[in-house]
């Protein structure tokens, strides 16, 4: 899956390195000092685009469920749809 991942997504090294993990990582939104040194503030600008991928990392995840979901049989539909967490 990973494979897949990053040869379809759009940034899909994030949500492959999700799958490894078996959790969402999503990226924590960096804070800028006051009175920043250059080498600061371009760390910061690196961090603050990370972030913004946040709602990427997001749609490849909801579009690699589309896709493994759409490869269920019925019954392995019915047994994720019993599931607590499944959410219609």
């Amino acid at each position: 899956m990973g494979v897949y991942v990053c040869a379809t997504c759009k940034n899909g090294s994030d949500i492959e390195m999700c799958l490894e993990a078996k959790e969402l990582m999503l990226p924590e939104e960096p804070i800028l000092p006051d009175n920043p040194t250059p080498h600061q503030r371009e760390m910061w600008d690196l961090h603050a685009t990370a972030a913004k991928n946040e709602e990427k990392l997001m749609q490849n995840r909801r579009a690699l469920y589309t896709v493994v979901y759409s490869l269920c049989d019925a019954t392995m539909e019915d047994k994720l749809k019993a599931h607590e967490s499944f959410k219609k």
